[in-house]
């Protein structure tokens, strides 16, 4: 990406993002968007050239990240292709014309991230209530059982509407891209009626299709329907391997994860399909990465990691720099044992030597972590310490 570009993104100009609170939606420019907005109107077809998004197309005109976006920046500075980098090379033409010509009312959205709900399966520790049903219900039951006032989101349920959808499909002809996310999506009726449309009214052979899956689900009466966009981008979110991805994605089961995991890795043999793993790294899984790098090694998928910066309630104590210099060097040399030498280890060697210019700190938000812990440990078949013993200076102290 040209230097020029590092303060503009195109997505406040391309797409959409509806996120789901309690049971209402409420409209970000992307996924990353960390911080409020405005939410005076009811539907995204208002919301799209309403005042609000014109102000932030603005700041990007005027060159200047709005300070919601600072995952990206954060990402950026780890050697990690940020959602702005890679939005801004994957509508190439777009951003060329939106950074030559300031605009601030512009065309329907042409990429759509859709989230129909939060329903999943899975518990896993970075996530909340918001995006995970099991998560929400876990919490309602256990906040009835112990008074806690930190470290959790409060329970939440959703209910779907109509009006986010609408607005996509009055616009089907010019959409180039729909991601899918949840939740887990592909456990979703919304997402099987949204796929099914698509394709029956043969407007997949004109559509990127990228997919944000757990790995739990495996439908092969969906393979030929998945092939039939013009790209499918899957994105599997895979923590770890073994007993690493069994805690982190609660309660995920390795020998039915790993059998999915391979199968969906076999439509990388499509000219127009790629599957990769996407894992999340925080303190529970970053110990053990070497062991995802060997499972994609063995069975040539690509990997594009993340950093989870914050938890739940927006606190800190996820962040690998809570783990001590020396524990990360061992995990760093293993890592760079399996990465040599391989040729789609893409930009991993570059972001594990990044990770050495973390600074070690216990963060801000300890005493919240010993909250979850408890939480954690109040259901888990196996204790915070016995899954991670080198960890005792978190819980325990020195």
């Amino acid at each position: 990406m040209n230097q020029r570009m590092n303060n503009f993104c195109v997505l406040p100009f391309t797409g959409i993002y509806g996120h789901w609170h309690g049971l209402k939606r409420e409209y970000r420019p992307c996924c990353e968007w960390q911080g409020g907005f405005e939410q005076g109107y009811s539907t995204a077809k208002d919301l799209w050239n309403s005042i609000e998004y014109q102000k932030v197309r603005e700041s990007f005109n005027n060159r200047q990240m709005p300070k919601e976006c600072s995952i990206c920046v954060d990402d950026e500075k780890a050697g990690i292709e940020s959602k702005r980098q890679y939005h801004n090379a994957e509508f190439s033409k777009e951003t060329d014309y939106y950074y030559n010509n300031k605009k601030v009312i512009v065309d329907n959205p042409i990429y759509w991230d859709l989230r129909p709900s939060n329903y999943c399966n899975l518990e896993c520790v970075m996530c909340n209530p918001e995006n995970s049903s099991a998560i929400s219900s876990r919490v309602e039951t256990y906040t009835k059982k112990f008074k806690v006032t930190t470290g959790l989101n409060q329970p939440c349920g959703l209910k779907e509407e109509d009006s986010y959808y609408e607005f996509m499909k009055s616009n089907i002809a010019n959409v180039k891209e729909i991601l899918l996310a949840g939740g887990e999506p592909l456990l979703m009726p919304q997402v099987t009626n949204i796929l099914e449309w698509l394709t029956e009214n043969n407007y997949s052979k004109n559509i990127r299709l990228r997919i944000l899956t757990n790995g739990t689900v495996f439908r092969s009466k969906w393979l030929e329907m998945l092939k039939s966009f013009r790209e499918l981008s899957m994105q599997i979110s895979l923590d770890g391997v073994e007993e690493i991805v069994e805690y982190a994605r609660y309660p995920n089961k390795w020998s039915v994860l790993e059998r999915n995991v391979i199968k969906y890795a076999e439509l990388n043999a499509e000219d127009n399909c790629m599957v990769e793993l996407n894992p999340c790294l925080h303190i529970m899984n970053f110990v053990g990465l070497h062991k995802l790098y060997a499972f994609a090694k063995k069975h040539d998928i690509q990997v594009g990691p993340s950093l989870v910066y914050k938890g739940q309630r927006e606190k800190d104590y996820l962040h690998i720099g809570r783990i001590k210099p020396d524990i990360i060097e061992e995990e760093i040399q293993k890592c760079k044992l399996v990465l040599e030498g391989w040729d789609k280890c893409g930009n991993n060697m570059n972001f594990i030597n990044s990770i050495r210019n973390t600074k070690f700190s216990m963060g801000k938000h300890n005493r919240e972590f010993l909250a979850f812990v408890d939480y954690l440990d109040s259901f888990r078949p196996i204790k915070f310490l016995e899954q991670y013993p080198y960890f005792n200076y978190m819980v325990e102290g020195d």
